[in-house]
This record gives C-alpha cells, structure tokens and sequence, in this order.
C-alpha cells in the first residue's frame, strides 16, 4: 500500500468570549481533527 494523497480536513469555529476561547481558538486551529488519506495498492498481488 502507498498513501498518495493526505488532506487535513478544518472542523473548528471561531469563538468570541474570554481567554479560554482565545486558547480554544489557537488549538483547534494548530490541532487536526480530521485526516483524510488516500492509499493505493502497488505491486503483483498473489
């Protein structure tokens, strides 16, 4: 198998309160929740 394709799919929203959002903010936009991958098979299969 070779992964030929990666995408890093954004799954956060803003938020607008408090010092607690702002960090929030930061990792969700530092921090993939979603992944996606593409894998192909290579070779003879037997």
């Amino acid at each position: 198998m070779l992964v030929d394709r990666m995408q890093e799919l954004d799954s956060y929203d803003e938020r607008e309160s408090a010092n607690q959002s702002r960090a929030e903010n930061l990792a969700d936009r530092e921090i993939p929740l979603f992944l996606a991958l593409r894998a192909v098979k290579i070779g003879a299969a037997g």
